[in-house]
């Protein structure tokens, strides 16, 4: 039925049943809905069938100061409780779709939520699957939402055998071998970054760029044979034969996700944009597949193969090296400390990860971090190991607290100095000496306060952070000279501070 001829109780019911329909049009789904569908004689807003699973949707908007999500919450747990019971052959899933940010949402709601196997998306995480759409086609971003949302993976039950050569090196067994695109397409999956808090480290997809690809590709000229492999992660699964030596046969379940791509998306998907399928059907790319790696191991694959090849995004970068939470690398330590402070919204700007956009970028303030010693390979000067993350973290806290409270004016000014990327890296290098005059112990780092560093930057307090004053510090001569100013007004208070 077109969504003309449903009823709704609001229009961002209709949106989400029209975001939906971009399934059903295409034949992936059976969608139901509207103000007069019941299920188990509770209205339901829409709610659609693929395979063996039925997917219960719910909409909230904002309707109250304090908004509770305990009323959807219990209807569908309600319901999905009683279709259970009615029909146990189909599996019943549920989602919360609110139109307002998650920081609205009350953490007692979302704990409930996932106690009952419910989810909340709010209305970003709609777009994001409209954009997937958009960028792909209506299959590979069903595919994508049912994994990532339920952990459901289509499995067509088939095997897909494909001669291998296998290899080993540094412990981690590595297959290379062809494969078609129309055959790795459904099996792929990527995991791709929609914000900090999660392990995902890929980019969302580039509609123009696949697009460009598939152009070339329509052209069948030797120049698009794309000699480098797609590199992949295999799940659980996949079972190697060997025929000979190192040759042998790899035989790969025909399931969604087996594969978890780790390099090539574009090149991958520049495919499901051609007119003509029988290139597609009949283009065989080499792929290297590893067995098994954690998602920080591809994280750091992929971080590896793209620094290293291409250019990508720094703030990208230092993201991904956020997750190698074994190493001893000073960057990868800077960048957990920033993103945390990112997190808990501290800084009035967001911190731009590479993916997310923001005023302050997590490079230049890793970088400000490395830089001047506060954080570093063999202990930097806020550290107690090489490793120690938490007390760089808790001074950097206590000393930012500092700052804002000794320039409050100019810390919530729209084109802020001391909340820029130029101006923390300026503070960044007058923390260095300060840590340096007080001499405080390693060991009693963490029991700094935000007094203990304001009696340091009192002497700055009639400071005029001018705009003027912004552009100077552009360069890194520039910044020299504004620390070294900065440092000659403490050393009236603080003797031999100017030439720590």
């Amino acid at each position: 039925m077109a969504t003309t001829q449903i009823r709704f109780h609001s229009t961002f019911e209709q949106k989400v049943y029209s975001f939906l329909e971009k399934f059903a049009e295409a034949g992936q789904i059976q969608l139901h809905g509207g103000a007069d569908h019941f299920l188990f004689g509770q209205q339901i807003d829409a709610a659609f069938d693929y395979e063996n699973y039925r997917v219960l949707i719910e909409c909230k908007e904002k309707d109250a100061p304090v908004i509770s999500l305990l009323e959807p919450i219990n209807k569908l747990s309600s319901v999905i409780a009683e279709a259970k019971r009615a029909d146990p052959q189909r599996t019943y899933l549920g989602a919360i779709v609110v139109n307002f940010d998650w920081a609205q949402i009350k953490p007692e709601d979302v704990q409930k939520a996932n106690s009952q196997g419910l989810k909340i998306w709010t209305a970003e995480r709609v777009r994001f699957y409209e954009k997937l759409i958009d960028a792909l086609n209506p299959e590979l971003a069903l595919l994508s939402l049912l994994k990532d949302e339920f952990g459901v993976t289509h499995d067509t039950g088939k095997i897909i055998s494909v001669p291998a050569i296998k290899t080993t090196r540094f412990g981690k067994e590595l297959y290379t071998f062809e494969l078609e695109a129309s055959k790795l397409m459904p099996l792929a999956y990527v995991f791709r970054l929609t914000d900090p808090h999660t392990e995902a480290y890929q980019r969302m997809i580039d509609k123009d760029r696949l697009m460009e690809i598939a152009a070339e590709l329509s052209k069948e000229k030797l120049e698009v044979n794309f000699p480098n492999n797609i590199i992949v992660s295999f799940e659980e699964g996949v079972r190697w034969e060997p025929t000979d030596g190192n040759v042998g046969i790899l035989h790969i379940p025909e399931r969604y996700g087996i594969a978890w791509v780790i390099d090539g998306q574009h090149r991958l998907y520049s495919f499901c944009k051609l007119e003509n399928r029988a290139i597609a059907e009949n283009f065989k790319l080499i792929v290297t597949a590893f067995q098994n790696l954690t998602k920080a191991e591809q994280a750091t694959v992929f971080r590896t193969v793209n620094n290293k090849q291409k250019k990508i995004n720094a703030n990208l970068v230092d993201f991904l090296l956020s997750k190698e939470i074994a190493t001893d690398d000073p960057r990868s330590i800077a960048a957990r400390v920033i993103i945390r402070f990112h997190e808990e919204k501290f800084f009035d700007y967001d911190v731009d990860c590479g993916f997310n956009g923001g005023l302050l970028k997590l490079s230049s303030l890793c970088s400000g971090l490395v830089r001047h010693g506060l954080i570093g390979r063999s202990r930097g000067l806020l550290q107690k190991t090489p490793k120690d993350e938490s007390t760089p973290y808790l001074v950097l806290k206590q000393y930012l607290l500092a700052v804002k409270e000794t320039f409050p004016t100019n810390w919530k000014k729209e084109n802020s100095f001391v909340q820029s990327n130029v101006g923390l890296n300026i503070f960044f290098a007058l923390l260095k000496k300060i840590i340096r005059h007080m001499g405080v112990p390693k060991e009693r780092l963490d029991e700094l306060r935000q007094r203990d560093f304001e009696k340091y930057l009192e002497p700055l307090k009639l400071t005029k952070f001018t705009d003027e004053l912004k552009k100077f510090a552009a360069t890194e001569s520039g910044r020299a000279a504004i620390v070294k100013m900065l440092s000659g007004k403490i050393e009236q208070k603080y003797k031999g501070f100017a030439e720590l």
